[in-house]
């Protein structure tokens, strides 16, 4: 990572570790997920697809130029599932575990939603939907708060 960052310049040379790969996200309400790393920001953007099943990711992906490079105009781009690794090892096992994680949600034995601390957060944004929204029983997130 180091290294990476020594591409741009001095700027990250003082940073200590844990500044270097923290990776700091922020959920946007109803659907985006804003990410930061040094060096790097992103935006994506969850959109329904035909059927729910299905949905469209958007991503912005936003690296810092090197010290002294131009500052290219930003490119669109529709990946197809050949270029997708290009998004990196990380995004590439997100992707691979979506449709497991879609069957295990159809279960019968499927009750409650066990997520790890560092995605608590959805969990809490879920919770503050329902109360707001107030959706019938059927149709919300089961978990903690509904005494499973």
């Amino acid at each position: 990572i180091r290294e990476q960052l020594a591409r741009y310049g001095s700027l990250y040379a003082d940073l200590d570790d844990r500044r270097v790969i923290d990776d700091y996200h922020y959920h946007i309400f109803p659907n985006a997920v804003f990410n930061i790393f040094a060096g790097w920001y992103g935006l994506i953007r969850a959109r329904p697809g035909a059927g729910p099943d299905e949905c469209w990711l958007d991503m912005w992906n936003f690296d810092l130029p090197k010290e002294g490079s131009a500052r290219p105009r930003p490119q669109a781009a529709q990946l197809s599932a050949e270029e997708l690794p290009s998004l990196g090892p990380v995004m590439m096992q997100d992707l691979e575990l979506l449709p497991r994680l879609q069957r295990g949600l159809r279960q019968p034995g499927f009750e409650t939603i066990h997520l790890q601390p560092a995605e608590a957060r959805i969990g809490r944004m879920h919770e503050i939907l329902d109360r707001y929204l107030e959706p019938p029983a059927p149709l919300r997130l089961p978990g903690p708060s509904d005494g499973a």
